[in-house]
């Protein structure tokens, strides 16, 4: 299939797909040879990517938007526009709810300030009006767990097809009736959350007893459905060992997913001061992916190394509470979208010097970045303040 995606005066871009795993990015036009450089980059990861067709749409991963797409034209004008210095986001993520049935190891939402301030239906459904208008071409609902929000799938349909739409979700007692539901109002893909292919390593590191069964359940069933399904796999430094990934494969293919996203953790929340990964660990998980011949597992710090840090550039998260942070594993907040329009917040973190100097590193990575939040920490709720950090 063969799919115009961008189509101007001066540029246009067409993915074409074989059907045998082959992608190729066309592009003609005056400005061309300008954008030759950025789309043979972009068109060397989608090679690295497993691509399903379904009905009349070309999935390529859980991150990116269906070809063709209202949300897919949107994010290659994006990538287009930030060649030219003009930084959109592309992925808004959503903390729906500080609720949930778990305790996790990792988890941040239980350490936001506000707890009991959450937006409003109403006020969701601006913010992804205002998003949208931004520019982003997904929106991702997270928590917390927000399937815990009666109202979840009513917000995926306020959505529609203005952009593509993920869940991020523990998978607990999720039937296969909320999965209809979440599929008739046209979400576009379920990530659950697992963090080890082991039962008793899952329920011990969510603090959660039965979880692992009830998240396979979970999976099985959507899979069954329409909806596009994944696995989050945050990786730490105890649950990626070859073996214990190499496992985790097996069983992503058993259960027939779209996609296993693997993350990395990030001494924040309830991990604060403990391990992250080493190269080292990161070296042997890109390692095994090509080992294993696993199209299904993609690595985030792979598309770090491609794109740099993502934070105040390709997304931005927003809290329960309605506080902008450049990313969860930043959580700064730049200003709270019911006090102040999101476009202002938005230009207001392209300004910073810490979101523009990051390159591939990850902000959370900088040395500044750790000495400013160490000190705050010690007697400051998530997220912390931006007037509050010293540069």
């Amino acid at each position: 299939m063969k799919v115009n995606v961008l189509n101007s005066k001066l540029l246009k871009v067409d993915l074409d797909y074989n059907g045998e795993k082959e992608l190729e990015l066309e592009t003609s036009g005056l400005l061309s040879p300008f954008f030759k450089g950025r789309i043979s980059e972009i068109e060397e990861y989608l090679k690295e990517l497993s691509p399903v067709v379904s009905g009349q749409k070309l999935f390529l991963s859980t991150g990116f938007p269906p070809v063709p797409s209202n949300g897919f034209q949107r994010m290659v004008k994006n990538e287009i526009k930030r060649l030219l210095g003009f930084h959109k986001p592309n992925d808004m993520t959503i903390m729906v709810t500080n609720e949930c049935q778990c305790n996790c190891k990792h988890c941040l939402a239980n350490d936001l300030m506000n707890q009991n301030e959450e937006l409003t239906n109403k006020e969701i459904k601006n913010l992804i009006d205002q998003g949208i208008e931004l520019g982003v071409s997904q929106i991702v609902f997270e928590g917390g767990e927000p399937t815990l929000r009666d109202d979840l799938p009513d917000l995926v349909g306020y959505v529609g097809d203005r952009a593509s739409t993920m869940v991020v979700t523990n998978g607990y007692e999720i039937k296969e009736s909320y999965i209809d539901e979440l599929d008739k109002n046209g979400l576009g893909c379920i990530n659950f959350s697992l963090d080890s292919p082991y039962p008793e390593k899952h329920n011990e590191f969510r603090r959660k007893e039965n979880l692992f069964s009830s998240v396979i359940e979970s999976i099985e069933a959507s899979v069954s459905s329409n909806i596009l399904t994944g696995i989050l796999y945050v990786a730490n430094p105890f649950n990626s060992n070859k073996s214990t990934i190499k496992d985790l494969i097996e069983l992503g293919r058993q259960l027939g997913v779209f996609e296993i996203m693997i993350e990395e953790i990030v001494d924040v929340g309830n991990w604060e001061n403990r391990e992250n990964l080493t190269e080292r660990d990161k070296k042997d998980i890109r390692a095994l992916k090509y080992e294993q011949n696993a199209g299904i597992v993609t690595n985030f710090f792979e598309l770090r190394d491609k794109f740099g840090c993502f934070a105040g550039d390709r997304w931005f998260y927003v809290s329960p509470s309605g506080e902008v942070m450049p990313c969860m594993h930043a959580p700064i907040s730049y200003g709270n979208f019911k006090e102040k329009p999101l476009s202002e917040i938005w230009k207001r973190i392209r300004r910073d010097r810490w979101i523009k100097d990051t390159g591939e590193e990850c902000l959370y990575e900088k040395d500044y970045y750790k000495k400013s939040i160490k000190e705050l920490s010690k007697s400051n709720k998530l997220p912390y303040k931006i007037k509050d950090l010293k540069k």
